[in-house]
């Protein structure tokens, strides 16, 4: 043979052998074959962690009492509404006025009075003054009575705080007539002397004196 076909005899010889360890040749396990065929090993358990030490905590000091002398005071709750005193009546004008005090020539017309007889025209001077205590805006009751002697009149009156008005304008209606008016019967003088000192009502007795003119 020639040396051509030795050569071209092997090359055929080599490739059937290689090819013939491919395919007969022990087959290398796959991944899940090692791992059925892998021997199991159990995990190691873990040791428990041992609790860290705490650090002991120090005692707390009892809280300190309040400092009831420096703290601030608590407002203190409101007082419940009082109710308001009854309301008096405001005093009326007439009841601000005053007794009438001891004035003018009291000793002068109550002497005269005294030493004089009563006359014929006595009753004319009378019956003025009782007029004009029987004025509309005079209250009743002020005259206890009235007599009249020869120069003078004494009045003898009640003098009341309701009744202050009506008294000082009944003696000014007779002392104070306009002038050149024919009924003037009395000069501008007023003695006027208290009788002692008010009850319990405020009522004084006062006598006043008037001067007649004739």
């Amino acid at each position: 043979m020639s040396r051509n076909l030795w050569l071209t005899i092997g090359l055929v010889l080599g490739a059937a052998a290689i090819w013939w360890a491919v395919l007969w040749g022990p087959a290398e396990p796959d991944a899940e074959e090692l791992a059925a065929t892998a021997p199991v090993t159990e995990a190691a358990p873990t040791p428990p962690t041992s609790p860290r030490p705490q650090k002991p905590t120090e005692p707390t000091a009892p809280a300190a009492p309040p400092d009831t002398d420096n703290a601030p005071s608590a407002d203190p709750a409101p007082a419940a509404p009082q109710a308001p005193p009854p309301q008096q009546a405001a005093p009326t004008a007439a009841d601000q006025i005053p007794a009438p005090e001891r004035t003018g020539p009291v000793d002068e017309l109550k002497a005269a009075f005294d030493s004089e007889p009563r006359d014929s025209n006595a009753s004319d001077f009378e019956s003025a003054i009782q007029a004009a205590f029987r004025r509309p805006e005079v209250p009743s009751g002020l005259v206890k009575s009235v007599l009249c002697r020869t120069s003078v009149c004494k009045v003898e009156t009640r003098w009341t705080p309701a009744g202050a008005t009506g008294f000082m304008g009944a003696f000014m209606n007779l002392v104070a007539s306009p002038e050149g008016a024919s009924n003037r019967k009395f000069g501008p003088e007023i003695a006027v002397a208290p009788e002692g000192a008010p009850d319990a009502n405020g009522e004084r007795s006062i006598d006043v004196y008037l001067k007649r003119i004739d």
